[in-house]
């Protein structure tokens, strides 16, 4: 039984007879550029290219067609990884699973979970301070009338929210550059979580700025790596850059890292599948361009 690469053509290389796998073509566009010649097809945790050709195929061997159908690159991680296969993914990455549940990654605009707060349209104009009405838009009734705001349904996202500089002293000076630190009290209390950009024995810069920063008072009094155990004890601290304000803050979430690679690998269970009824077209295309 025939598989992929029996139809690239044999070169001579080094004295030896091997396939050129380094050709590329462009199979069957009237099909590729179908949408009607694709069905959706979701993986389950066990499927494997080849497994999922004999169930759709009848035939393991066309497990190209699988890679075809979505343009696949790699193999191996354009699939959903089992569970132990991620989890040593994840470990790998980012160091532990500990450091991907901790670690932000970015902000989003968080809509998602506040989707059935609607304002009145007298609420908006007259309460909502201006610079938090770009957080809504207008829902119509007959005509151009509108009867109320709802949350912008926009997938906006921002690299960090705020970046702080803390001034230090009595530093053991070992925090490592994009772990995460613990702001903390002296009762120690975490008052807030960040990441590492700079460090040095005498200032501290952290990005991902969230929760209390307020000095003294039982508030925030010194640092804490997660990753390092290095401490140092915050004099003062400086804003490098506010990209949300404190009041705009309950509109964005942080993207944790765990959460990111688990929404892609879960998105990757949904792939598409070019119809059974175009095998025997795509194969012969595909062949017969490979050895034009």
């Amino acid at each position: 039984m025939s598989s992929y690469f029996d139809k690239f053509p044999r070169i001579v290389y080094s004295n030896t007879i091997c396939i050129d796998i380094s050709r590329r073509v462009v199979v069957a566009n009237n099909v590729q550029n179908n949408l009607y010649a694709y069905h959706p097809y979701e993986l389950k945790s066990h499927h494997r290219a080849d497994t999922i050709a004999n169930l759709y195929y009848d035939n393991p061997y066309y497990s190209w067609m699988v890679y075809l159908s979505n343009k696949t690159i790699d193999p191996y991680y354009s699939f959903p990884l089992i569970d132990d296969v991620f989890m040593k993914y994840i470990i790998k990455k980012y160091g532990s699973m500990e450091n991907a549940k901790q670690k932000i990654l970015f902000w989003e605009l968080n809509w998602s979970g506040d989707a059935e707060t609607d304002i009145s349209v007298e609420f908006y104009r007259d309460t909502l301070p201006e610079p938090l009405k770009k957080y809504y838009e207008a829902i119509y009734g007959e005509g151009t009338r509108i009867i109320k705001y709802r949350r912008r349904r926009e997938d906006w996202t921002i690299n960090t929210n705020r970046i702080v500089t803390f001034f230090v002293e009595n530093s053991t000076n070992d925090f490592e550059i994009d772990e995460t630190v613990s702001l903390k009290t002296s009762s120690n209390t975490i008052q807030s979580n960040s990441v590492i950009v700079f460090s040095n024995s005498s200032q501290v810069t952290v990005q991902h700025v969230f929760g209390n920063t307020t000095i003294g008072n039982n508030h925030l009094e010194f640092l804490y790596g997660n990753s390092s155990n290095a401490t140092a004890n915050v004099t003062s601290m400086y804003i490098v850059a506010n990209n949300v304000s404190i009041a705009e803050q309950v509109y964005w979430s942080p993207v944790y890292a765990w959460d990111y690679e688990e929404s892609l690998n879960e998105q990757k269970k949904f792939i598409k599948l070019i119809d059974s009824k175009y095998t025997l077209d795509v194969e012969n295309s595909l062949e017969k361009k490979l050895n034009e």
